[in-house]
């Protein structure tokens, strides 16, 4: 028999906010072991102006395969800590960023190179 809620309660068949995947974009990546830095983009609306102001909340996440790389968009679930400031790992790869894996392949390509040709 399925589980019934409480009175003057309908069960919800939307999953609570701590199980919710969440979809940001990979900032960092590669600095740390099986560590990822992933901004998570909300607006804050402005009373006084009428407008919606673009906010990112950062989160260390746990990418334990490593095949996360800058600019990937990925989802995100909330789980137990496994050290002080990491409390989410990826749940899968959205989509990889095509400009990330162009410059895996050509590192000639990359800024940090041309800056140093410049000097």
């Amino acid at each position: 028999e399925a589980a019934r809620a409480p009175l003057g309660r309908v069960p919800s068949i939307v999953p609570g906010r701590r199980k919710r995947p969440l979809v940001g974009r990979v900032v960092s990546a590669g600095k740390m072991s099986k560590t990822v830095k992933v901004a998570l983009p909300w607006y804050k609306f402005i009373a006084k102006y009428r407008q919606r102001v673009l906010r990112h909340t950062v989160l260390l996440v746990h990418d334990e395969h490593g095949d996360c790389a800058i600019g990937d968009e990925v989802e995100v679930r909330h789980t137990r800590a496994i050290s002080k400031r990491k409390h989410h790992v990826v749940q899968r790869v959205l989509r990889k960023d095509p400009a990330a894996a162009f410059l895996l392949a050509n590192p000639e390509y990359s800024v940090s190179n041309a800056a140093r040709r410049r000097a």
